[in-house]
């Protein structure tokens, strides 16, 4: 047992790195941090603009609304890299006849150029995760975040119904 344990032990206090979130939330942020630096220095684009271009690529058109709700993303740094996007001719927006206040976002023939470079870099990455678990691990590690997840849903409904 090393130092900061032996005296979190001796506290009665626990030690963050042991929390299964604290676990969780680190692993995203190191394989976001690579994939960020990736696709910024590869190919000119941050993480949110790389995230706007997968969904609507492989998902088709969306308004912005909805690409914050699939994805978990911050709506103001959605916007950003929508904006972003949209100045430099990657996609392009038009009015939502369903709601006049919304656009409907898809990714232009620019884009898709984009898109492609970039999922090299995805797909490098998937591969070298993947080789690390092994199919086995790799059907364990989706059945155990698909719970995760569906936890972490029902957590997020427990605070909306307070």
């Amino acid at each position: 047992m090393n130092e900061i344990k032996k005296n979190n032990a001796r506290q009665g206090s626990f030690d963050i790195r042991d929390r299964l979130a604290f676990r969780i939330a680190t692993l995203a942020s190191t394989i976001s941090l690579w994939a960020g630096r990736t696709y910024h220095s590869k190919c000119g684009i941050t993480m949110t603009e790389w995230r706007v271009l997968v969904m609507l690529a492989t998902l088709g058109p969306l308004a912005a609304r909805q690409i914050c709700e699939t994805a978990k993303m911050d709506k103001g740094n959605v916007s950003r890299a929508v904006k972003k996007l949209l100045d430099d001719g990657r996609i392009s927006e038009q009015p939502d006849p369903d709601d006049l206040r919304a656009s409907i976002l898809r990714i232009t023939p620019k884009g898709r150029v984009l898109y492609r470079k970039a999922k090299k870099y995805s797909d490098e990455r998937e591969a070298r995760l993947d080789k690390i678990l092994g199919p086995e691990d790799r059907k364990l590690f989706e059945a155990l975040s698909d719970r995760l997840q569906a936890e972490g849903e029902r957590m997020l409904k427990d605070l909306e119904n307070e």
